[in-house]
């Protein structure tokens, strides 16, 4: 069994943190002018080089045989649902706003995983569940002048939800290298064929360019760092490492986009951002006196 090492996963989280928030930036200056749809195959198409050339050099080339690939192409179509929502919701609202309510996916996953993973509920897990949705109602206020565009990150979180409970159930049956390429070739295939139907749009802007590039492998490599993370980092310390992205969210869109950031949004922020580590942390309770259970047992 791998030895935990805290402090190197933190570096892990801290890394993935920076590089997803490098790619939101990238991804909030080109929806202002280019199809979303284009946008993602872009985010899906440049990432492959570096991710086939890290499974070469890490050896994973030989873990990349599919058993369901039906089940392999919803996930990615449920996926890229998802990230089209993420990007419309970069497009049209603050990020700190669309980023507190993105994070409101470890919630929804709780929930789907127990009406479809038949997990139990018991006190924490409902008080967590409370507190997330009052987190959500701080931020989006619904009332008569609701704000429709919030729509998308909370579809957008949605999806991200259903997408990790069939990646759970495929990682019964596959192994987890071929679900994240199975993912990107199916999303790179499905968005590049809508962009060709719908017509490319003429990338001549060398900065436009770079900021494509930095896009796809900032996104490809932070979700490498962010396996690392997991790997390395108790689960109670991944969740609340996890969570600085969100707050980072909110000092990049005030920094570098000048959004203002409301009383609100930084409550609702915070109470999210507290239930999803509860909720992570009471599943690491729960999983380590299951753990001595068996122990005792054996």
């Amino acid at each position: 069994m791998n030895e935990k090492n805290n402090l190197l996963g933190f570096g892990f989280q801290i890394s993935a943190t920076c590089l997803f928030l490098l790619m939101d930036v990238c991804v909030k200056v080109l929806v202002a002018d280019y199809p979303l749809v284009e946008i993602m195959f872009y985010r899906s198409v440049m990432g492959l080089p570096f991710l086939f050339a890290y499974l070469k050099v890490t050896g994973h080339m030989d873990n990349l045989r599919i058993t369901r690939p039906v089940m392999h192409l919803w996930r990615a179509v449920i996926g890229g649902t998802a990230m089209f929502a993420f990007f419309n919701a970069y497009k049209y609202l603050p990020l700190a706003e669309a980023a507190a309510i993105l994070y409101i996916a470890p919630i929804l996953i709780t929930i789907l995983s127990i009406i479809f993973l038949g997990e139990k509920i018991y006190f924490h897990r409902s008080f967590a569940l409370i507190l997330g949705f009052v987190g959500t109602l701080v931020i989006v206020r619904p009332s008569m002048d609701f704000n429709w565009y919030y729509v998308y990150p909370m579809l957008g979180a949605l999806c991200f939800a259903v997408v990790t409970i069939i990646a759970h159930k495929l990682t019964k049956i596959d192994h987890p290298t071929s679900i994240t390429v199975s993912f990107s070739i199916f999303l790179t295939v499905i968005t590049g064929g809508i962009t060709l139907y719908n017509g490319f749009s003429p990338m001549l802007n060398s900065t436009v360019i770079v900021y494509a590039v930095v896009m796809g492998n900032a996104g490809t490599i932070a979700q490498i760092l962010n396996m690392q993370a997991i790997k390395n980092c108790h689960a109670n310390f991944y969740a609340v490492t996890k969570y600085i992205g969100l707050f980072g969210s909110a000092a990049v869109g005030v920094l570098i986009f000048s959004e203002p950031l409301t009383f609100n949004v930084g409550l609702g922020m915070v109470i999210i951002a507290i239930s999803g580590i509860y909720i992570s942390w009471r599943e690491h309770v729960k999983n380590k006196k299951e753990r001595m259970r068996l122990r005792v047992r054996g």
